[in-house]
């Protein structure tokens, strides 16, 4: 807040360049890519920043007669404490994205230099990089897992004019994607219990796609049929075989979708059957930078009756000490969002509050 202080602002850019220079380059496919399953992870961190200013007078006189002296004294102390607390959540993509930020600043006053983050983070990660922690079955019991396989395949283009041929349309697209889906889901078990994680989650990736776009033209399908409906209804006569294939569609589209969606759950429990817990539930830093300044004045003299001002102890003192905390934990965000904390951040950060409030040196006066 001083004048010549240093901004916040400043300070969390240097911690968000630091972390982001920090973090190992995340390469290959998702999820057995090298430290892909640091992808959906977040950074809780926690600043404190505390500043304790001290001041005291106490000045102090001594007169002398022949038969008497007298000594006078007095005192007036004040202390002005400041906390400053500012919590916030980086995402690991946007930390990779933050690498082309420009991260030559000036030294941050009470963070001084390097703030140790890319030691840590290579220290903590080491044991996954090398092979001795995998992924696997051994999710804590607030983890979560790496995520399903989203969606992914083309819509096929439509082609027809009128109401039962693009009926018809949709309902064949519907059943040979159905069809890829069910063939997808049914690769994918078979890889699951091979444990080969990176076939089954490509696998059951085109399953879901397959099964999404399927279900996508078995609702145009069903719009078409209705808006044949319509036109049969408004006096317009189907062709013979053009009325015994329009009877025929919407069982069709019915057992299409069905189809679909039985492979959507055959793709998730192909994708249940895998040990995708990554091989590290969390990882936390603290950093604390105390800078103590301190200063005491005594003057003092002495006259035939007279000695002052400061014949007892220390006539004028200051202190101001400065300490800053910075607590990090990176690790899987909640269900809820990437903002929100999971149970492991929020049992990090409190073992790392408590352990600052352990370190707490408390002023003692020497007897």
């Amino acid at each position: 807040m001083r004048e010549d202080g240093v901004a916040i602002s400043d300070i969390v850019e240097r911690i968000k360049c630091e972390m982001a220079f920090a973090l190992p380059p995340i390469g290959g496919a998702y999820p057995t890519g090298d430290f892909q399953w640091l992808r959906y992870w977040t950074a809780k961190v926690d600043l404190t920043l505390v500043t304790n200013e001290q001041s005291s007078l106490n000045p102090s006189i001594l007169v002398t007669e022949p038969t008497y002296s007298v000594a006078a004294g007095g005192g007036v102390s004040g202390t002005a404490i400041r906390n400053e607390v500012l919590s916030f959540t980086l995402s690991v993509d946007e930390l990779m994205r933050a690498q082309t930020l420009d991260c030559a600043g000036p030294l941050q006053e009470g963070l001084l230099g390097h703030l140790g983050l890319e030691e840590w983070i290579q220290s903590a990660l080491a044991p996954a990089g090398n092979g001795q922690l995998t992924i696997g079955y051994h999710a804590p019991p607030t983890g979560k897992p790496a995520p399903l396989p989203g969606p992914t395949g083309q819509q096929p283009a439509e082609a027809g004019v009128k109401e039962i041929e693009l009926a018809n349309r949709a309902l064949l697209n519907s059943e040979e994607l159905a069809q890829k889906a069910r063939i997808y889901a049914a690769r994918a078990k078979a890889l699951a219990l091979q444990k080969n994680i990176q076939g089954t989650y490509d696998a059951a990736s085109k399953a879901n796609g397959a099964a999404v776009t399927a279900l996508e033209q078995a609702d145009k399908g069903q719009a078409w049929v209705w808006r044949a409906n319509i036109a049969i209804r408004g006096g317009q006569t189907p062709l013979p075989e053009q009325d015994t294939l329009f009877k025929k569609i919407p069982d069709a589209l019915k057992a299409a979708t069905e189809e679909a969606n039985g492979a959507v759950k055959a793709a998730k429990a192909a994708w249940e059957l895998l040990p995708r817990d990554p091989p590290i539930d969390s990882i936390s830093h603290q950093a604390q930078f105390i800078v103590a300044v301190n200063g005491n004045v005594t003057p003092s003299w002495s006259l035939v009756r007279f000695k002052g001002p400061g014949t007892n102890g220390t006539f004028l003192s200051g202190s101001r000490t400065t300490t800053n905390t910075l607590n990090i934990v990176l690790g899987q965000p909640s269900d809820d969002g990437p903002k929100s904390m999971s149970d492991e951040q929020k049992r990090q950060l409190f073992y790392q509050r408590l352990e600052q409030l352990r370190l707490v040196v408390v002023p003692t006066t020497p007897p």
